[in-house]
């Protein structure tokens, strides 16, 4: 049997129905009648009738009921009803999507001396803050250009955040001319000078610091006159190279024992749609957490929010320094290596250890022997610019 479409179910409650449906039927269409009850009945008329069924079954004192609607007039009048909703909710996904495409914030990492709020600032002025019309490189060319002191910059979309990372270089004071000082690299104490030109600013035996300046860019020539000239030297210099490792003959020590539960949770519009509830059941743990945006190559914003927790255990260690004396010894040795030059030639080695309240503290000094100096144009040379 064809099935008819555009039809509303109605429910009755009252008594002597078979002659009010029976005048009913004479005027309007009825299908699928069914006597639930003696006294409830429920059957199915056109949309079209539905209005004049319902005043004529409550104008004989009947309960009426409409217990669905189908068909297309039906869906057009509940559109019509929760159009408000569909609009907003349609005009919140259209905001969104827009959104999506604007960088919110600068992030800027690596710098110590360079203020980050300078550099923010300089990038939305200059920049666009829409995904599309922005290109990183025009970015890292135009930080380098800016500012002097950046040696090298990187700069990626990563969400809506601008990641610029950045690798200061130094930038010694004292530039005249076309020419930059020589400067220490190091903490040292010098043993030995030869100069080829330019002016000494430190004699035989001073102790110097990492940044202080060796031999300054200029000559006082016979007419006492300051003339510029590109400084040159050998300059030999004791450093000494500090590893330090501290010990305690108790301390609780806390370690991941291997056992993991992930927790998974994928939102829409900031709506869970999927989650794989997994409870964690660790006494104690470590939690990390991670979000992921699924949007590539997807209009929807997809959004995984990534926590792993790691199952940890903490135990009370107790060991004497002297059972791990020569393992301390080695550890601060490896700290102080980590400073070795190619160049370097070792001239002592030392280690000092003092206790105190059941703490121990290692310093392996290794000196060694280097010829110092580096000037502003080689650091350059050294980092690719």
């Amino acid at each position: 049997m064809k099935k008819i479409k555009n039809l509303s179910k109605v429910r009755i409650k009252g008594l002597n129905q078979e002659r009010t449906i029976s005048n009913i039927a004479k005027e309007s269409k009825i299908y699928n009648l069914n006597r639930i009850e003696k006294s409830i009945s429920e059957f199915e008329v056109k949309n079209s009738d539905l209005k004049r069924v319902k005043g004529q079954l409550i104008s004989q004192g009947f309960d009426v009921e409409v217990l669905s609607s189908n068909g297309f007039s039906c869906f057009l009048k509940r559109f019509y009803r929760n159009s408000g909703v569909l609009i907003g909710i349609i005009l919140a996904f259209i905001i969104y999507v827009l959104q999506f495409g604007i960088i919110w914030q600068v992030k800027i990492y690596g710098t110590e001396v360079l203020a980050n709020q300078e550099i923010s600032e300089f990038i939305n002025k200059n920049f666009s803050k829409f995904k599309g019309d922005l290109n990183t490189k025009d970015v890292e060319i135009a930080l380098k250009e800016k500012f002097k002191r950046i040696s090298s910059v990187s700069v990626s979309i990563q969400g809506q955040s601008l990641i610029v990372n950045i690798n200061e270089s130094f930038y010694p004071a004292e530039m005249e001319g076309g020419f930059s000082a020589i400067y220490s690299e190091v903490d040292c104490k010098i043993i030995d000078i030869n100069l080829v030109q330019g002016t000494l600013a430190v004699a035989k035996g001073d102790i110097v610091q990492k940044g202080d300046v060796l031999v300054y860019p200029y000559i006082i020539d016979s007419q006492g006159e300051k003339r510029d000239v590109k400084p040159e030297a050998k300059i030999l210099a004791e450093a000494w190279l500090i590893g330090e490792v501290k010990h305690s003959d108790s301390y609780y020590e806390t370690y991941r024992t291997g056992n993991v539960v992930q927790n998974n949770i994928i939102t829409l519009f900031g709506l869970d749609i999927y989650a794989n509830n997994v409870r964690c059941v660790f006494n104690s743990y470590e939690c990390e957490e991670s979000i992921d945006y699924l949007s590539k190559n997807n209009i929807l914003p997809l959004v995984l929010h990534k926590k792993i927790y790691y199952e940890t255990k903490t135990e009370l260690i107790e060991k004497s320094f002297e059972e791990v004396r020569d393992e301390k010894i080695q550890e601060a040795k490896q700290k102080a290596l980590i400073y070795f030059g190619d160049c370097d030639i070792i001239k002592n080695e030392d280690v000092n250890i003092n206790s105190l309240a059941g703490v121990t503290e290692v310093e392996y000094v290794i000196t060694v022997e280097r010829n110092i100096g580096v000037t502003y144009e080689d650091f350059h040379q050294e980092s690719g610019d």
